[in-house]
């Protein structure tokens, strides 16, 4: 977490940005770990609000913490709950 106070507009474009008051807000990288951390500690209570870079999102505290419980990640069009199809194996004489 880093803080700052002042919004931290150069961060925007990643991460998850804590708005605490106008001059107090932490920025966290939005990986697994932080996702965990920011649900199952209490580092975000007293947040009036936090931003979701990615999806370019505020919510009030308890729509993040439901985000966070709910949270599915997805690249190229799966989950990291999906596993790799096994790939067939061609052989030719």
């Amino acid at each position: 977490m880093t803080n700052y106070s002042s919004y931290p507009s150069w961060r925007d474009c990643y991460g998850i940005i804590i708005e605490f008051d106008d001059t107090h807000y932490s920025w966290s990288i939005n990986s697994p770990a932080q996702r965990k951390y920011l649900l199952n500690s209490d580092y975000c209570d007293g947040a009036k609000r936090v931003y979701v870079c990615n999806i370019k999102k505020w919510f009030d505290l308890s729509e993040f913490k439901e985000y966070l419980r709910t949270y599915k990640f997805e690249k190229w069009g799966k989950t990291e709950n999906d596993k790799p199809e096994k790939e067939e194996k061609v052989t030719t004489k």
